[in-house]
């Protein structure tokens, strides 16, 4: 920002223009609660319609009446810019602009409101991992890395804990009896592989959730 001979862009869309766009492109929407599966209370979605704009769930992310998240705001922009100029879009691909030297680099705004509320809810707790609100900042592919590393962390504890009963009895016994055979060890051996497949399988239930 200091640098005078380099200028910045913001690039926004006002509710009407996000709306009308996610209605073109049929874009699936969270359904309001009311909506849910009755019997799972999974939550529902919807191709957007204007007409029925009262019937979608609005971010709780972000400030204001937005029924689109962050990371679905981001997608009707970009659509926008790179859509033909004869079906109301700007023909303006940002990669290409950048390897023709027509700009130096392009990147999306965090939104200060939703980061507050990830470290509220999810940083600072450090134990619930709120899939909702992640997936619909970040999208799928970092959400779907934390949620792994959410299973494994958990399973961890478990692994660790049977690590350090055998690592003290180790150091008590074999130690103190000068010996090097641990008949402990096929135990752990076993606990580790099943461990592996319990780990795996509650990673597979997760996943298809």
């Amino acid at each position: 920002l200091s640098d005078p001979a380099v200028f910045y862009i913001v690039v926004t869309a006002p509710k009407e223009v996000l709306r009308r766009r996610a209605e073109e492109l049929g874009l699936s929407v969270l359904l309001n609660p009311l909506y849910n599966d009755p019997e799972s209370n999974a939550a529902s979605y919807a191709s957007f319609e204007t007409e029925r704009a009262a019937e979608f769930a609005i971010d709780s992310m972000t400030i204001g009446d937005t029924v689109f998240s962050s990371l679905e705001r981001q997608r009707l922009i970009f659509s926008i810019l790179e859509e033909a100029e004869e079906f109301n879009g700007c023909n303006i691909f940002l990669n290409s602009a950048k390897s023709a030297g027509l700009i130096d680099d392009w990147f999306c705004l965090h939104d200060p409101f939703a980061k507050a509320r990830l470290l509220r809810e999810w940083v600072y707790p450090a134990m619930d991992y709120p899939r909702d609100l992640v997936h619909g900042y970040f999208g799928d592919q970092i959400s779907l890395y934390f949620e792994f590393l959410d299973v494994y962390t958990r399973y961890l504890v478990l692994l660790a804990l049977m690590s350090l009963v055998v690592f003290a009895y180790t150091v008590a016994v074999l130690t103190r009896e000068q010996r090097v055979d641990n008949e402990v060890l096929p135990a752990y051996v076993l606990f580790v592989s099943l461990w592996s497949i319990v780990v795996l399988k509650r990673w597979s239930q997760r996943n298809a959730e």
